[in-house]
């Protein structure tokens, strides 16, 4: 998807700095969890915690076993 929002842009609808924009397009493995959900949210996204071993996704449409 592609929104054609610049860094600062998009830091301001989400409320937080370009920095932190940058660093999350650089992958950054540790992030404030709050501010991620803003930014998510100022694209239209969500994020989703389900159940599951460490480090492994199942593919979408897929659940875990209970």
């Amino acid at each position: 998807m592609r929104l054609g929002l610049r860094q600062e842009e998009l830091a301001e609808l989400a409320g937080c700095s370009t920095r932190f924009v940058h660093t999350v397009e650089a992958g950054k493995e540790t992030l404030r969890l709050d501010k991620l959900i803003e930014l998510l949210g100022a694209l239209g996204l969500g994020l989703r915690v389900q159940r599951g071993p460490p480090g492994i996704s199942a593919p979408e449409g897929d659940e875990p076993a209970p």
